[in-house]
C-alpha cells in the first residue's frame, strides 16, 4: 500500500513539475520583443572656411531605449566634404576644399543612425565663414578737375577699387575742406557737385577729401586723399560791369 502511494505521489510530483515548466516556456516564447526608440535632433554648427581635415564639427545627439547606435552619412552635398565616427557620431572635415565661402556657404546632409533594423536621420547644416583675407585697393587717380560753378548734380569723377572679396564695396567721405559742395555716392563711387556756388576758384582753387572704401560686414577698409582742382572760368561781362569799368575813365 505504501508503495502504491508513493509511487502516485512521485507521479504527481513530475506531472506538476513537467506542466511548469512547460507553462513558463510558453510565457517566454510568447512575451513580446520590446520596440526599439531612436530619439535624435537635427544638427547646426558654423565653422571658418579653409580649417584642416579631420577637424571636428562636433557631435549629434541620438539616443535608444536599447542597444548600440551606429551612424553613418545618408546624404550631403557637396558630396565627401564630412565623415562621421560610426560609434560616437562626430562629424570631421574630410575634404576641406568643400569648406570655400567662396564655393560653398554651407554644407546640407542627412545621417542615418541605426539600431538593428530600425533608422532615424538626422538632418544637418554646416554654415561656412567667410574669412577676409582679401586685398582692398583704390585704383583710380587721386586728382581730379571740374569747372568753377558746375552745375549741382554734374559728376565730377568716379572712384574705383578692386578686391577678391565677395562683399560689396562702400564709398564715403571722411574730410572735405568745404563742407557740402561734394558728396559720393556710397555704391557707385561717383564724386558728384552739390553746391556750385561753393565751387569758385576765386574763394579757393582747390578741393581735398579723404575718400574711404569699405568692405560690406567688415571692417576691412582703404583710405586715399584726392584732390579735386577748380578750373578757373572767364565770367562773360555784363553791361553793368562795363559801365562800372568806364565810370572811372
Amino acid at each position: 500500500m505504501k508503495k502504491h502511494l508513493i509511487s502516485n505521489l512521485l507521479l504527481v510530483s513530475v506531472v506538476f513539475v513537467l506542466f511548469g515548466c512547460t507553462k513558463d516556456e510558453t510565457e517566454k516564447e510568447e512575451a513580446p520583443d520590446t520596440e526599439i526608440v531612436i530619439t535624435v535632433e537635427d544638427f547646426a554648427t558654423a565653422i571658418d572656411e579653409n580649417e584642416e581635415n579631420e577637424t571636428s564639427l562636433g557631435t549629434v545627439t541620438a539616443s535608444a531605449n536599447e542597444g548600440d547606435i551606429t551612424f553613418s552619412i545618408k546624404s550631403q552635398t557637396p558630396d565627401g566634404a564630412v565623415s562621421i565616427n560610426p560609434t560616437t557620431g562626430e562629424l570631421l572635415i574630410a575634404d576641406n576644399t568643400a569648406f570655400d565661402y567662396e564655393a560653398n556657404t554651407e554644407i546640407t546632409g542627412v545621417i542615418e543612425a541605426k539600431v538593428d533594423t530600425e533608422t532615424e536621420d538626422i538632418n544637418f547644416t554646416i554654415t561656412i565663414n567667410d574669412v577676409l583675407d582679401s586685398s582692398l585697393v583704390i585704383t583710380s587717380d587721386s586728382a581730379f578737375t571740374i569747372e568753377e560753378n558746375a552745375a549741382s548734380g554734374t559728376v565730377i569723377a568716379v572712384v574705383t577699387a578692386t578686391t577678391d572679396s565677395n562683399e560689396a564695396l562702400v564709398f564715403s567721405m571722411e574730410s572735405v575742406t568745404v563742407d557740402g559742395a561734394i558728396e559720393i555716392d556710397s555704391s557707385t563711387g561717383e564724386i558728384r557737385v552739390v553746391d556750385s556756388s561753393l565751387l569758385d576758384f576765386e574763394t579757393l582753387p582747390e578741393i581735398i577729401t579723404t575718400i574711404v572704401v569699405t568692405l560690406e560686414n567688415t571692417d576691412i577698409i582703404f583710405a586715399q586723399e584726392i584732390t579735386i582742382g577748380l578750373i578757373d572760368v572767364i565770367e562773360a561781362l555784363t553791361a553793368s560791369t562795363f559801365a562800372g569799368s568806364t565810370e572811372g575813365t
